[in-house]
Order: structure tokens, then sequence, then C-alpha cells
């Protein structure tokens, strides 16, 4: 059957169709099709559907993973979004996100790495082609960056940005820098300051 906004209903199943996948058994609310949203209008080509407990987006693409439950409404479809809202801004707090690192090491949410992300600078691929796969990477790589942040491991944060090419660590160093700064209630780092002064009034020598 076609599903239409606002309706609840049940994952039979993961994404991919394995009923040992957690989402199995959770209940959603259709968001909307693709085909109402970016096609003719008509109820096709899999839907958009937020998860009733923690109000996420996910793609369905075989209709037969999803179960109808209730008719639902519009209403259903804000009540998601609130959740996520409410939940995004926890997940962005810094302190919170501290803690988890602290805590459960690189278990975060995606709201809390992009926060991370942005903070110094960096914008994963992951935000312009939705590749959940080129996320992990990333936090893979630069996990120890933020860990030594939040550890208050000054040294050891600059030598996790070795990471980036020469050419772009100096921007993504110094915004580290005002990051650590910032979440650990110290001042800016006159050794680095100074630093790149010397190299720029060094390079307008040359």
């Amino acid at each position: 059957m076609a599903f239409n906004k606002g309706n609840i209903v049940r994952f039979k199943c993961g994404y991919w169709g394995d009923e040992k996948d957690p989402e199995t058994g959770r209940l959603g609310v259709i968001e909307y099709s693709y085909g109402e949203r970016y096609g003719n209008g008509e109820i096709y080509g899999g839907y958009s559907v937020l998860d009733k407990e923690n109000g996420y987006s996910s793609s369905w693409w075989e209709e037969e993973y999803l179960e109808f439950v209730s008719g639902g409404g519009i209403e259903e479809i804000e009540k998601c979004k609130e959740i996520y809202r409410k939940r995004k801004e926890q997940q962005e707090n810094v302190e919170y996100i501290r803690e988890k690192i602290l805590s459960d090491g690189m278990g975060i949410s995606t709201n809390s790495i992009l926060k991370l992300f942005h903070e110094i600078g960096y914008v994963s691929s992951f935000e312009r082609n939705g590749e959940y796969f080129c996320l992990e990477n990333d936090w893979l790589k630069l996990y120890p960056i933020f860990h030594s942040l939040f550890s208050r491991k000054y040294d050891e944060m600059i030598k996790a940005l070795d990471i980036f090419k020469e050419e772009y660590r100096e921007k993504y160093k110094e915004k580290a820098i005002i990051f650590y700064n910032k979440v650990n209630g110290q001042q800016i780092d006159n050794r680095y300051f100074t630093m790149t002064v010397q190299e720029i009034l060094k390079g307008s020598e040359d």
C-alpha cells in the first residue's frame, strides 16, 4: 500500500532488509515520498521517514519494509521534528560532547561530530554527498585532535593536527587553538601567534 504524510509505520527490518538491524520494530512517521517532493507529486520512489523516538530522518526505498500502524496525521511530523531539534541542541552542546568523548570515546552522534568539525573549520564530504562512510572515515582520522583537546593535552592536539596537508594545516591549527582555549577556559597561545606573525613578516621580506 502507498503511505501518506503523517502515517505511522513500523520498521519490519533495517534499511537494507536485515531483520537483525537495530531499526527493526521501531516506529516512524512518513514525512513525504520522493515522488511527492521531487517528482510529479504522486506517491512513488521511496519515503523519507522520521523516527518517532529521536526524530532522525531516514530513506526507505522498499515499501514492503514498512508496516502500516495508524493514519497518524501531519502533527506527528511536527512532533518528530521538535524531538529532533531538542536532541540536536543537546548534541551540539560542547560540555555534553566533552563528557561523551571522555567517557564513550568515538561513539558520539553525527550532530556532535559536525559541530566539532565546524569549530576548526573542517567540512566533511559527508555534507556534500550524504555518504555516512565519509563521515565515519573523517571522524576516525580527526578524533585524536578532539580527544586531546577535551583532555587538555595541548601538545598532543597540535601533533594530531599533522593529519592535515601542510598547505592547509595552519588554518586548522589556528581555529583548533581558539576552540581549545574556549572550551578549556585558557588564553590564546602566544607561542603560535608569535610564530605566525614572524612567518608573515619573513614572507613579506621575501
